[in-house]
């Protein structure tokens, strides 16, 4: 859905660019990343939906990724 969206804001700032329209530029440059921003929103609201869902679920996969302090030693090769 908002790709194409995206895809035509994107088509309307480049055409603009070209022109080197400064005024209509700096609309289309809005124009794109008021877009983005509405995709970016959904994407955002969606993975929140899907990580309250299987909240549980995720934290228990992802225990093997335990980060273990480890001690060593400085090896200097110049001896």
């Amino acid at each position: 859905m908002y790709k194409r969206k995206i895809d035509d804001e994107l088509t309307e700032f480049k055409t603009e660019f070209e022109a080197k329209n400064g005024a209509n530029l700096e609309a289309a440059m809005e124009k794109l990343n008021n877009v983005f921003q509405e995709a970016s929103q959904e994407m955002y609201n969606a993975a929140n939906a899907e990580g309250t869902a299987g909240g549980s679920e995720e934290n228990t996969e992802n225990a093997s990724d335990e980060v273990t302090d480890v001690d060593f030693e400085e090896v200097d090769e110049k001896k």
